[in-house]
């Protein structure tokens, strides 16, 4: 507030302010000699700005309305009235005139402390009146109260829990699902842009049919594949989005890749030829590991190992025969029966711990902390937009805080 000093009106509602900016304002209003209004209604300030500021408002002489609606959780309506009430008397004693402030809390209950006014009696004497609603509601007040038949208490009704109208509510805007799952048509859309990566087609020889036909099968199996892989980069190094040379051991273990035709060694020479980079390096795939389409690709090459060759007299199966017999037989089998908690990612996930009303009633309890802790590590990306966002670095660095604060 370097010019206010000149400043007469300043409205910086919804404006995502936090209790830092709260108090920063609270203490600049005493260099605010002209400032007639102030609006910082509905931002998250907390419960000690809010008061902060409530009480600065004695320190600003002008000042005639103060905006603090939805600045804190409910609960501190009377510490905010006394704090405003308490200003106004410091006004009073100093000659200025009281300050109007507007505070309310969930739901939506609007409480105002009014400026005093002042009438002149015929004999010259002044008579304040200082609390208006509360004299209209005693004019409305019956002298006599008529008899009245006892009345059943009516019972509200709870309001159902829905997902679309809870707290995650903006997530079908954000995701690339456009909705609160990783529904079908997206894991499919997603599939098809990674095997259009790889090299597929050149395994094939230019065989469209035949391409057409193996992303079929891996449409099909693609939800499992897609969460496996998470889990096998999450377990790595510091490489959480892609899988390393022993997590991709340990899949081949863990999934049923190991077996006729295909041995560890097979492996690592499949891991070699997938990472070889051809051409210039792309971009976001790192060296010395798999991006999840090259982990696809891996996939299809060990399904050519281990199905692809002929049996008896049979003529070998097609390649997309031989990945269906792969998947089918050896992965799905390890990924329902095995312990696989990697199948707690995703969907699992959500529907069954995070979307419900007790997350959210606790979330919204601790509101103003989450928010406090998401501007405090959020920063601005290029290439994702210009709001401020929590990458995968801030995130963990936000967790390990947090891992700290609960062992100290």
């Amino acid at each position: 507030m370097a010019q206010a000093g000149r400043l007469e009106v300043l409205c910086l509602a919804s404006n995502r302010l936090g209790p830092a900016s709260g108090l920063a304002l609270a203490q600049a209003l005493s260099n605010a000699p002209r400032l007639r209004s102030l609006g910082l209604g509905f931002n998250r300030l907390g419960t000690d700005a809010t008061l902060a500021l409530a009480g600065a408002a004695s320190s600003a002489p002008a000042l005639a309305d103060l905006g603090l609606e939805n600045t804190c959780a409910a609960g501190a309506e009377n510490d905010v009235s006394e704090a405003a009430a308490r200003a106004n008397a410091a006004r009073r004693a100093a000659g200025l005139e009281p300050a109007r402030v507007v505070y309310e809390f969930p739901p939506r209950v609007r409480n105002v402390v009014s400026r005093e006014r002042v009438v002149a009696s015929r004999g010259g004497s002044r008579h304040v009146v200082e609390n208006r609603p509360a004299r209209m509601m005693e004019k409305l007040k019956p002298l006599e109260l008529a008899p009245q038949k006892p009345q059943t208490p009516k019972v509200l009704k709870r309001r159902r829990w829905r997902l679309p109208t809870s707290i995650w509510r903006a997530r079908p805007r954000e995701c690339d699902s456009r909705t609160f799952f990783d529904v079908d048509r997206f894991l499919k859309k997603a599939a098809l842009a990674d095997l259009l990566q790889t090299r597929l087609e050149q395994l094939l020889h230019g065989d469209h049919v035949e391409f057409k036909h193996v992303a079929e099968v891996f449409t099909l199996h693609y939800r499992n594949l897609r969460l496996a892989f998470k889990h096998y980069a999450c377990v790595g190094d510091d490489q959480p989005f892609s899988i390393q040379w022993n997590e991709w051991r340990a899949f081949g273990a863990d999934a049923g890749l190991l077996g006729d035709g295909c041995d560890v060694e097979d492996l690592d020479t499949i891991f070699i030829a997938a990472n070889v980079e051809l051409g210039a390096k792309t971009r976001g795939n790192p060296g010395k590991a798999l991006t999840r389409y090259e982990f696809l690709e891996c996939v299809y090459r060990v399904a050519q190992k281990r199905h692809g060759a002929p049996r008896g007299d049979a003529p070998a199966p097609a390649p997309h025969e031989a990945l269906k017999a792969l998947l089918d037989d050896d992965f799905l089998p390890r990924a329902r029966d095995g312990p696989q908690e990697y199948l707690g990612l995703g969907d699992d996930y959500r529907r069954t711990r995070l979307y419900g009303e007790e997350v959210e009633n606790a979330l919204r309890r601790h509101e103003a902390t989450v928010d406090t802790m998401f501007d405090a590590y959020a920063k601005v990306v290029l290439d994702m937009g210009a709001a401020p966002v929590v990458d995968f670095d801030d995130a963990r660095r936000l967790v390990e805080a947090l891992d700290r604060a609960g062992q100290g």
